[in-house]
Parts: structure tokens; sequence; C-alpha cells
């Protein structure tokens, strides 16, 4: 008897398990057919939040309101060598005077010394990599007079104007991408400009002109009665006046008149 208990309890949970599933697949169906198939399934999209824009650094050319001048002792030069994309201005046939203009936490950075006749106008080493995220150029300054200028020297992506040359013999020293205006009397001018420099000597009048350019360099200079010319890599120069030309030209530079 016990044994016929125990057959017909295994009976009933084996009924109860199959119409268990019965009804859920039932219920499923059910759910399945109670679907419209004509009815748009709208998919959401999880939405990304918009990135914030890093604050820009400030365009340093833009506002001269808040600069800071600082007059530098410095005297007894006759050589100038501007570096560091600095504006220049150099005013000869006055009395010396030096003067920086830059922001407050920059104008630390400016070096200016003399060396052998020479005043050196640079930025401390390496600044601009504390620097660079606040800046995007130094904005540096600078105005310097001096009783005779014999030679300039101007580097590293600076500007220059020259003023007031009345010399018998001048250097000029153009590179890293510099820009020069002069302006004045020279008899006897030696140039050297590389690295897509730039000179306007239109006003400079000379006598003598020897120039050796290169690295897509150009130069306007006003010559009366000798130019000599070595320029390669796509340099230019292009004269005024009615000197006798020798040039020695290669890649695709050239030598011509105004």
């Amino acid at each position: 008897m016990k044994s016929i208990r125990n057959i017909a309890v295994a009976l009933s949970l084996v009924v109860l398990a199959t119409f268990g599933i019965g009804a859920s697949s039932g219920c499923a169906e059910s759910r399945a057919t109670d679907i419209d198939p004509t009815e748009k399934v709208v998919k959401v999209e999880k939405v990304k939040p918009l990135p914030v824009p890093e604050a820009p650094a400030v365009d340093e050319f833009e506002s001269n309101d808040d600069l800071k001048s600082e007059s530098r002792n410095h005297t007894g030069f006759d050589k100038v060598s501007i570096g560091g994309a600095m504006i220049a201005t150099i005013n000869a046939g006055q009395s010396f005077e030096v003067t920086v203009e830059a922001k407050a936490d920059v104008l630390p950075k400016v070096i200016s010394k003399v060396e052998d006749g020479r005043l050196i106008i640079k930025m401390e080493k390496n600044w601009w990599k504390s620097m660079k995220k606040k800046y995007k150029r130094s904005n540096v300054r600078v105005t310097v007079s001096l009783p005779e200028l014999k030679d300039v020297d101007i580097s590293g992506a600076s500007k220059a104007t020259v003023a007031g040359i009345n010399n018998d013999k001048l250097s000029i020293d153009v590179s890293g991408a510099s820009d020069v205006k002069i302006e004045g009397t020279a008899r006897d001018v030696e140039i050297d400009l590389s690295g897509a420099s730039n000179l306007r000597a239109g006003g400079l009048y000379t006598q003598i002109a020897n120039m050796d350019l290169s690295g897509a360099s150009r130069a306007e200079i006003n010559v009366a009665s000798s130019l000599d010319v070595d320029a390669s890599g796509a340099s230019s120069v292009k004269y005024i006046g009615e000197p006798s030309v020798r040039k020695d030209t290669s890649g695709a530079s050239s030598v011509y008149k105004n």
C-alpha cells in the first residue's frame, strides 16, 4: 500500500510539473500574440555628456594693457643681439637706454646683459615649459637706444625695427624665421639671412653689400655701387639701385632688380 501511495504521489508531481510548464508556456504565447507588429519600437539611447572645453590660452598680442615696463641699466655696447620671439625697436644715434615690457610673471625671465660690447637680450632657458599653458606667446617688447650700432643679430622668430643708422660698416644677421626692417645709411654692409627670415632694407642706403642667404629667406636692399650675393634654398634678393652684381644662386633662388 505504501508503495502504491508513493507511486501516486510521484505521478501527481509529474502532472503538476507538466501543467505548470504548460501554463507558463501558455502565458508566454499569450503575451507574444498580444504584441502589435505595426507598433514602432522606440530605442532609447544613452545621451553622452558634452565635453567641457578647456579654457583657451591667452593670445598675448591682443592687448598690452597689463604689460609691465622695466628699465635695464646697460651701457657701453655697439652691438645688439635679440632672440626668443621678441618685438624690438632699436634706435641708433641716441644715448644708452634699454627698456623691457612683458607680463609681470614673464618679466623676470627676460635676461639682459652686456658681453664684449654686445647687448644680449633673451629668454631664460626652458622658461616656456612652465608658461606654455598660460600664454600663446611671450609678448616681450624691447626698446634699445644707443649712440652707434655696428652689428645687429635678430633670431628666434623675433621682429625688429632698426632706425637711425649712420655708419661706415654694418653687420646684419637674421635667423629663425625672424623679420627685420632697417633704415639709415651704411657704406659697407655684411648681411647673413637663414631659416626663412626676412630683411626689409629698402630704406638702408649702402654703397657695397655682401649677402649670404639660405633656407627660403628674402631680402630687399638699396645698393649704389656693388652687390655680391650667395643664395640657396629658394631664397630671393630684390635690389634697388644700379650696382654691379655678382651672384651665386642654387635651388630656386633668385636675384633681381626692383
